[in-house]
C-alpha cells in the first residue's frame, strides 16, 4: 500500500494527522472527536458494511435520546469534512448501516507497519531483506497508536495490537542484526538476547 495524491494519508503512530492530498482535515491540534472515530472504524472494517446497531454501540451514541439521527449526524459532518463526493461517495449508504468506498484508496501508517512486519515474518532469518523489512517497518512506529487521544476500547486494543507488534518485532530486528555482526560468514542458530525481558519489563512498568 502506497501514499496516492489526492486520495487519503491517515497517521496515527504517536500521532494525529489525516490528509486529502496536500489538504490537513485533522490533527493533533484537535481533540479527536466522533465522526473521525466513525472514520477509523470504517477504515478498520473497509470489507464489511456496518450496521446501525454496531456503530452505535461502538461510538457510545446509544444513551442519546435519539441514536439514529446523531448517527447521521456525525455520517453527514464526516462526509462535509471529507468533501465528498455526492457521485462518489467515502462513505456508502446500505440499507443496514455503512461501509467503506474501495475506490477510494488510502495510505495508513499503522496499516504499513503491520503489513512491512508480516512480509518479514514471512522470510527466512538468513534472507537479508528480512531485517530490512522490520526496520522500514520501525520507521514508521513514533509512538503509540493515537496516543494522548481518549478513544473506545476497541481503539484501545489496537493500540495494544500495535505496540506489542512493535516490542516483538524490536526485538527480532536486534536479535537478526546482533548475529549478523557477530557471524556475518556463517549460519548459525537464532541468539536470544536477554534485553527481550528487560524490554518489556520496561514497558510494562511505564504502562
Amino acid at each position: 500500500m502506497k501514499e496516492y495524491i489526492n486520495e487519503f494519508s491517515i497517521y496515527t503512530l504517536g500521532r494525529f494527522l489525516i490528509k486529502k492530498g496536500n489538504q490537513v482535515l485533522a490533527s493533533d491540534i484537535q481533540e479527536m472527536n466522533k465522526q473521525w472515530k466513525l472514520f477509523f472504524y470504517l477504515l478498520f472494517h473497509a470489507n464489511e458494511t456496518v450496521t446501525h446497531r454496531e456503530l452505535i454501540n461502538s461510538l457510545n451514541l446509544a444513551e442519546n435520546d435519539y441514536p439514529q439521527q446523531s448517527l447521521r449526524g456525525l455520517v453527514y459532518r464526516l462526509r462535509k469534512n471529507l468533501s465528498d463526493d455526492k457521485d462518489n461517495p467515502i462513505v456508502i449508504t446500505k440499507r443496514k448501516g455503512y461501509r467503506f468506498n474501495h475506490s477510494h484508496e488510502f495510505w495508513m501508517d499503522c496499516l504499513e507497519f503491520a503489513r512491512l512486519v508480516e512480509k518479514g515474518n514471512a522470510l527466512a532469518d538468513e534472507d537479508d531483506n528480512k531485517v530490512n523489512l522490520y526496520q522500514r517497518a520501525l520507521q514508521l512506529y513514533h509512538g503509540p497508536f493515537l496516543d494522548n487521544h481518549n478513544i473506545e476500547p476497541w481503539l484501545l486494543e489496537k493500540r495494544n495490537d500495535f505496540h506489542d507488534l512493535y516490542l516483538d518485532t524490536t526485538v527480532e530486528a536486534a536479535e537478526l542484526l546482533l548475529e549478523m555482526i557477530l557471524f556475518p560468514d556463517k549460519e548459525h542458530e537464532p541468539v536470544i538476547l536477554p534485553t527481550e525481558l528487560i524490554i518489556r519489563d520496561s514497558v510494562k512498568q511505564i504502562e
